[in-house]
């Protein structure tokens, strides 16, 4: 997915009152980690660039969750056709 793609769904859902960010940058990309020791991470920079969280608190009322999942699903099946 482009990242103008990725930047598109975050503003569908923005729109629909739905917040969302992009994943958190992977600790062993920052520049104070770049020493530090890591394992082989060969799919980290592919998930992070394609993974988003969306509103996850356990205060979500079961209304809210089938919104929040019915405009992920609208969104999803309108990029695959």
């Amino acid at each position: 997915m482009s990242k103008a793609s990725f930047s598109k769904i975050i503003q569908q859902l923005e729109n629909q009152g739905i917040q969302t960010r992009p994943l958190w940058y992977p600790n062993h990309l920052q520049k104070k980690y770049k020493r530090c020791q890591t394992y082989k991470l060969d799919n980290v920079e592919k998930v992070y660039k394609n993974r988003l969280c969306i509103p996850s608190s356990s205060q979500l009322t079961k209304k809210q969750q089938d919104f929040i999942c019915n405009k992920l699903k609208n969104i999803y099946e309108k990029l695959i056709n």
